[in-house]
């Protein structure tokens, strides 16, 4: 934006979000109530970035928003799993990860002038969030 004998402004954004949410089981479940493997997963991710510049006579501005969200969510059973029968009812396997996220990266900046004016803002944020759980090799609660 420029009003008047010069005014730059600026700006850019750059967004990166990996995301993976997994829920397996296995083989062999034979069961009557309760076996829960339940990944869950709930993400927001807001990248803002804003940039004024005026003038009067020279005025520059700049903004940058880097945001790099990695995520993942994993709940597990598997390799060789034999869960439970039918008959014996099989009371809790609970295999659970659950993942919530508000990521938000902002950046700002004005500039004015009545004789040179300089902003500047950077914003660069980097989240990983990983949430595991695992069994794995001959998993057997109750032969099925």
């Amino acid at each position: 934006m420029g009003v008047g004998s010069v005014g730059v402004a600026g700006g850019a954004n750059a967004l990166v979000f990996q995301n993976a949410t997994t829920a397996e089981l296995g083989g062999t479940i034979k069961a009557n109530e309760d076996v829960v493997v339940t990944a869950d997963d709930t993400s927001k991710l807001y990248n803002i970035g804003v940039g004024v510049a005026a003038s009067g006579s020279v005025a520059v501005g700049a903004v940058a928003v880097v945001t790099y969200f990695e995520n993942e969510t994993v709940a597990r059973i598997l390799e060789n799993a034999v869960i439970g029968s039918l008959s014996n009812k099989v009371n809790n396997v609970v295999v659970k990860a659950t993942s919530k996220e508000l990521v938000t990266s902002d950046a700002a900046g004005a500039s004015g002038s009545g004789s040179a004016a300089i902003g500047g803002t950077l914003d660069v944020l980097h989240h990983k969030t990983l949430g595991m759980i695992f069994e794995q090799k001959s998993t057997r609660t109750r032969e099925a």
